[in-house]
């Protein structure tokens, strides 16, 4: 019951309220995400020019690696993840 709007959320919206819940990022730094922004490597989120035009690193959670890193998903090759066209029936979890 704790996570009860974000499963009530499907595709991007849902991906972008998972970033913000667990990642920490504010939703401008959300909504100005680039591709290049995510290291899966590393679980890592690079926010560039946020609050006070600085650049900070934040935590990416593993349960969004998958949804983030599977070009099924219409990610790959997009300059920014609010962009992709994720599919309505898939579902993340909640972090």
């Amino acid at each position: 019951m704790k996570y009860a709007i974000l499963d009530r959320m499907d595709g991007t919206p849902a991906l972008m309220a998972s970033l913000l819940y667990g990642s920490g990022m504010r939703l401008l730094e959300c909504c100005r995400l680039r591709v290049k922004d995510v290291e899966l490597e590393r679980l890592a989120l690079r926010n560039r020019a946020g609050k006070g035009a600085k650049d900070r690193v934040t935590v990416l959670p593993e349960t969004l690696a998958g949804p983030l890193a599977d070009p099924s998903n219409g990610c790959a090759g997009r300059t920014s993840a609010t962009s992709a066209a994720v599919p309505a029936s898939s579902s993340y979890p909640s972090p």
